[in-house]
């Protein structure tokens, strides 16, 4: 289970809608897309450092709440 710091409220979630708006067209076949171009988006929204999570980024934020040493 994910700590209470990292869970987001609805506001975040619209922002991370708003984020992979940017990168996919809207109304867009998502079969149209490769695996590639998805996991294009996911590291992009994943790498973007949050407010709400201190100016790291979630994969920062996770490992942390892991207790993973995390080397990029």
């Amino acid at each position: 289970m994910i700590a209470t710091t990292l869970r987001l409220c609805p506001a975040h979630y619209s922002m991370a809608n708003r984020l992979a708006a940017i990168r996919l067209a809207r109304k867009t076949n998502l079969g149209d897309y490769t695996d590639d171009d998805i996991d294009d988006v996911i590291w992009n929204l994943n790498s973007t450092p949050r407010k709400c999570l201190r100016y790291r980024t979630p994969i920062e934020a996770f490992a942390l709440n892991l207790g993973v040493a995390l080397e990029m």
